[in-house]
């Protein structure tokens, strides 16, 4: 590699890499997210094809990674030949015709299948739609590396099933969040892997589902893992600068109060102890949906914007409204003025749009990524707000697409404006900006509203990370499932204190703590 220096703990990476494929014994890189998972899949790939003249490489990729990870082959090895394979159909039918295959090979058979290049790039949703051309590919892939794999947790599912037609030796899969839910997901994704050795996952987890867990299944699986996975914490292995998280309650309008109200009234029925046995799932998840709306902001509910008279009353409607605008209203005034760049997540698409409207209202310079930017207009936009001359002050970003693979360093704050139900999620998208490359102390809020679904959301969170916690790193007890309780208590959550409360509240108002640069009520 040519492109920098790796660090030590990146090359035992490597090398634990090259050992396992000189064994032909698949496994897990889940190093922590921003430890540079990728320079060490590169480095590996190419001491691979110098030393032992081993390719092609598939390496099978989120959408909102491709580019970057291009990027860093054509930075870290430039002799290495790199195919990007992506784009609509008629685009994919040009690179296959003219850039896949050897022309040199004048012989028929697989020889006209020989690929023209050491590494094809391309996403899960690409590789499935062109699969038997994956799968034609001949004599073989030397190694298949899955990004972000947590897409395989699902036992037998397509794109397990066509990875595994494939003709290859070597896998590798790449995870910061090996454990996201359940040992189960874990256990697939070793299956994957190693499918004569795990071959009865389901069995497996319900060796673990009992209350007692005796110390030969303890060693067991810490052997299992160990054999097959090398995790490092940016702790154990960084000197990066110190990340601080605050939980900030924010109290509920007036509106929202009685937006939320009307929802739990609405399904008084369905949230009644008599009616937890009928209540469906699905149900319960589109009761849970209009309240987190409400939460996030009660205009996203269907038909609670007014009209406005004109644009000034539109602005102070739209801050009065919710909670969360007050505090970003006050939150983001200050920080632009210590200099600070923020990015804000949010698990809603369209709280983006109310959160786009408040931002223009404020005159604040912003960019914005969501499943629906094109894939090159999301590096465009990543590199503007990256760029060392760069006047974006905010990067509104979907918790989900926005959390993957991207550097966003020369951002130190970070606002969690709502919650996704996999806290894992929210885990990656901090990471965002805690990663290599940064150089200041990266604030994180979390913003909560008092005595809502949204605290007990957290809660319920909080156990899924004491099950990473507990199996992926100590493997010291068993996991909590999550059941359709925990649903109906996370709609009943702060039901009572509500419906207590006198409608005559005393206002609650919100003030900047200049010595701790935190938020709290008055």
């Amino acid at each position: 590699v040519v492109g920098g220096k790796l660090k030590d703990y990146q090359l035992d990476g490597v090398n634990w890499l090259l050992y396992n494929w000189t064994k032909r014994k698949s496994c897990i890189l889940a190093d922590e997210m921003g430890l540079g998972k990728t320079i060490q899949i590169i480095a590996f790939l190419s001491t691979i094809r110098e030393k032992y003249n081993c390719y092609p490489f598939l390496i099978i990729v989120p959408l909102s990674t491709i580019d970057n990870w291009y990027r860093e082959f054509k930075k870290w090895v430039p002799n290495m030949i790199i195919i990007k394979y992506e784009g609509k159909k008629e685009s994919r039918n040009i690179i296959s015709q003219y850039l896949f295959y050897c022309k040199s090979v004048k012989f028929s058979g697989y020889g006209r299948k020989m690929l023209n290049c050491h590494v094809l790039i391309t996403t899960p949703t690409v590789f499935l739609a062109d699969h038997s051309l994956f799968k034609s590919i001949r004599p073989k892939w030397e190694a298949v590396v899955v990004d972000e794999g947590h897409c395989l947790k699902t036992e037998n599912g397509r794109l397990v099933t066509a990875i595994n037609k494939l003709k290859i030796d070597f896998k590798v899969v790449l995870t910061g969040t090996p454990l996201q839910n359940n040992l189960l997901e874990l256990l697939n994704i070793l299956s994957f892997l190693d499918p004569v050795n795990f071959h009865d996952t389901k069995n497996i987890q319900k060796e673990f589902e009992t209350e007692t867990i005796d110390e030969e299944k303890l060693k067991w699986i810490r052997q299992k893992l160990k054999s097959y996975m090398l995790r490092r914490s940016k702790s154990l292995v960084l000197n990066l600068p110190p990340k601080t998280e605050t939980i900030v309650p924010v109290p509920m309008t007036s509106l929202q109060k009685r937006v939320y109200k009307g929802i739990l009234e609405k399904n008084f029925n369905m949230l009644t102890s008599d009616m937890i046995k009928k209540a469906s799932l699905s149900s319960s998840n589109n009761v849970l949906a209009e309240l987190k709306k409400c939460l996030n902001h009660p205009y996203l509910n269907q038909g609670i914007e007014p009209q406005f008279k004109d644009i000034n009353e539109e602005y102070t409607h739209l801050v009065d409204a919710c909670g969360k605008f007050q505090l970003l209203k006050i939150m983001l005034k200050k920080l632009k003025e210590q200099n600070h760049r923020v990015l804000i997540f949010s698990t809603m698409k369209t709280l983006l749009d109310l959160l786009e409207r408040f931002l223009y209202f404020e005159n604040y310079r912003y960019t914005r990524l969501d499943g629906d930017t094109s894939f090159r207009e999301r590096q465009r936009r990543i590199d503007a707000f990256n760029s060392p001359d760069s006047d974006l002050f905010i990067f509104l970003l979907t918790t989900r697409t926005g959390g993957q693979g991207i550097n966003l360093t020369t951002a130190d704050t970070v606002i969690m404006y709502d919650h996704d139900w996999n806290p894992q999620a929210d885990i990656q998208a901090l990471s965002r900006a805690h990663r290599i490359g940064q150089k200041k102390v990266v604030a994180a809020y979390k913003l909560v509203i008092k005595d809502s679904a949204e605290e007990r959301i957290i809660q319920v969170g909080n156990r899924k990370l004491a099950l990473n916690q507990l199996i992926v790193n100590s493997l010291s007890k068993n996991q909590i499932p999550i059941e359709k309780d925990d649903m109906l208590s996370i709609l009943r959550y702060g039901a009572k204190s509500l419906f207590e409360e006198n409608e005559q509240y005393s206002k609650e108002t919100l003030k900047w703590d200049e010595k701790s640069g935190k938020e709290q009520e008055k």
